[in-house]
């Protein structure tokens, strides 16, 4: 009666194995970095923020969308956040603040320039309200 004996047991390579997982972790950073791209140019041409005479509108994202519309007397606050990048290259995030809501539009290009003219725009509205409703009051005594 012969024995079994084993005579070699065979494993996979752990050379294999190190250039797999490393070829792995390469390719999962360059599709999350293609995601990245493709997130960051949507973000970028879909980002809009319009100051009028009377309101401010604005637009962010393609499937998850922000947006806002509201008159200039109903915005109570207005904010800029920068980093330390962004102080260098002169872009950061407007935070506007309603009665209702607090919008965000990151990544905006100048937002110092862009908070001064809102903040003139809502002084602008603020004073044509009360030349107004001084009219109002004087035609009504002079009525």
């Amino acid at each position: 009666m012969v024995m079994e004996e084993t005579v070699l047991i065979g494993k996979p390579s752990k050379a294999w194995l190190i250039a797999r997982m490393c070829w792995d972790v390469f390719m999962m950073m360059f599709l999350i970095g293609i995601y990245w791209c493709i997130r960051d140019v949507i973000k970028y041409n879909t980002t809009k923020l319009k100051i009028t005479t009377t309101k401010v509108s604005g637009h962010t994202g393609l499937i998850n969308t922000d947006d806002l519309e509201c008159p200039l007397r109903q915005i109570t606050g207005v904010r800029v956040q920068q980093s330390m990048f962004g102080k260098m290259f002169n872009y950061g995030a407007i935070i506007i603040t309603t009665a209702a809501n607090i919008y965000s539009f990151d990544t905006m290009q100048d937002p110092n320039a862009i908070k001064s003219a809102l903040n003139r725009q809502i002084e602008k509205s603020e004073d044509s309200s009360y030349d107004r409703q001084a009219e109002k009051i004087a035609s009504a005594i002079r009525g």
